[in-house]
C-alpha cells in the first residue's frame, strides 16, 4: 500500500470531542483498532497519522481528550477502511461500494480517493444505522472500465462487533446495559463500562440522552 498518512478533519473528530470537554482542552490521544498500548498524542485537529503499516481492511480510529480539570473525556470512534489496490486489468481504480452483512438493498457506493492508478486515502464507513452486535461487511473496488473488480476479483468480507448499546460489555444489549449506564451517571464509576459503547446517541460523552436512546432501541429494535 502507498498510503501514508490519514489526514482528520476537526468537524468530523476533534470538534465533537472538545465539545463534551468540560474546559479547555490539555491533551488528545489516539490510536488504532484495539491497540490502546499504543495510542499517541497527537495535536489539533487537522492532524495526520502514519497508518502504512496498518493492512488492507476494516479499521477504527479512536480519540479522546482531557480538558483543563485533569478530565478524559468519552472515546470517539470513525470506521474505515484501506482497499487493496490491486487490479487485473490495465485500468484506474475509480469507485467503491461496501454492505453490511446480506442488505444489499443498502448498497453504499462512492469515488475513491486515488492518485493515478494508486488508492491514495481510505474509506470511512458509516455505522450510524447498524444494530449491536456481530455482523459482517463487504466491500469492492470499482474500475474505470465499469467493473467492480475487488481483491483478485473477489469480495472482500471481514467480521466485526458494533459495541453500540453494550455498556457492561458482555457482547450483549439488554436491559442490564440500562442498569449499568444509570449507574455510572450517578457514581462516575468507570469499572466495567465501555464508554465508547454508552455512547448511545453518538452525539459524545455520555449523559441521560444516551440512557433514553438505548431504551428506545431495546423498546423498538433500531437506533
Amino acid at each position: 500500500m502507498n498510503i501514508l498518512k490519514y489526514c482528520l478533519s476537526a468537524l468530523a473528530i476533534c470538534s465533537s470531542m472538545v465539545a463534551a470537554a468540560q474546559g479547555g482542552v490539555t491533551e488528545r490521544e489516539a490510536w488504532f483498532d484495539f491497540n490502546f498500548a499504543a495510542r499517541q498524542a497527537i495535536s489539533a485537529s487537522p492532524a495526520s497519522l502514519d497508518i502504512s503499516s496498518l493492512p488492507a481492511g476494516l479499521h477504527w480510529f479512536t480519540l479522546r481528550v482531557k480538558d483543563d480539570l485533569g478530565q478524559w473525556s468519552s472515546q470517539k470512534s470513525v470506521y474505515f477502511i484501506i482497499p487493496h489496490e490491486e487490479v487485473e486489468e490495465d485500468v484506474e481504480l475509480v469507485s467503491y461500494c461496501y454492505w453490511f452483512d446480506d442488505d444489499m438493498a443498502n448498497l453504499v457506493v462512492g469515488t475513491l480517493p486515488v492518485s493515478g492508478k494508486t488508492v491514495a486515502g481510505v474509506i470511512e464507513i458509516d455505522m450510524a444505522t447498524v444494530p449491536s452486535g456481530q455482523h459482517t461487511i463487504h466491500w469492492m473496488i470499482g474500475a474505470s472500465n465499469g467493473a467492480w473488480a475487488g481483491y483478485y476479483g473477489e469480495v472482500n468480507s471481514m467480521l466485526f462487533y458494533n459495541s453500540r448499546g453494550d455498556v457492561n460489555m458482555d457482547y450483549d444489549v439488554d436491559i442490564n446495559d440500562v442498569t449499568a449506564l444509570i449507574d455510572y451517571l450517578l457514581t462516575g464509576n468507570t469499572t466495567g463500562i465501555d464508554l465508547e459503547g454508552a455512547n448511545c446517541d453518538l452525539f459524545g460523552g455520555v449523559d441521560i440522552n444516551d440512557v433514553t436512546a438505548l431504551i428506545d432501541y431495546l423498546l423498538t429494535g433500531c437506533w
